[in-house]
């Protein structure tokens, strides 16, 4: 990892300690009453929109796919959770589904650069095999042409 990596990964760690910190402190403060809220809920949809928002940016910065399909879904999670009971269910449905079509979008877009293949035929200095493999029978038939190194003959021949 580069030192500016470094970095922003241990900010992304700090940023996610303080989201679970706070998704607990929410629980704390719905058990407790002092907000009337369903504890579960609410700590559950902090979690996931604070992660999520996390893995998007960090995602996007690092230009990484899987840190940005994965916070997308996550902020997908935590809106369905935090629209769950104030909106019909096929309306949550719809705007769940419209989101996952612009996420992936936006990953395709983000990605577009690696999504075209490259042909080696259109790079510089490219042979194609039939020449590659005649210079190589063209260098063996050199080679064999070569006469070969005489060997010296350690044999004890003395002759008494």
């Amino acid at each position: 990892m580069k030192k500016t990596e470094k970095r922003l990964f241990k900010a992304a760690l700090i940023l996610a300690a303080a989201v679970v910190t706070a998704a607990i402190v929410f629980v704390i403060l719905s058990v407790t009453k002092v907000i009337t809220v369903n504890p579960f809920r609410i700590g559950f949809a902090i979690f996931t929109l604070g992660i999520g928002f996390i893995f998007s940016v960090y995602g996007i910065i690092v230009k990484g796919g899987y840190e940005t399909a994965v916070g997308g879904l996550l902020l997908i999670i935590g809106l369905t959770v935090v629209l769950w009971g104030k909106l019909p269910w096929y309306a949550i449905v719809l705007i769940d589904a419209g989101l996952i079509i612009l996420a992936l979008l936006g990953l395709f877009i983000m990605k577009s650069g690696q999504l075209v293949p490259e042909r080696t035929d259109e790079k510089e200095g490219y042979k194609p095999y039939s020449e590659t493999l005649a210079e190589k029978k063209a260098k063996q038939a050199e080679e064999d042409q070569k006469p070969l190194p005489e060997l010296k003959d350690y044999s004890d021949k003395k002759e008494d």
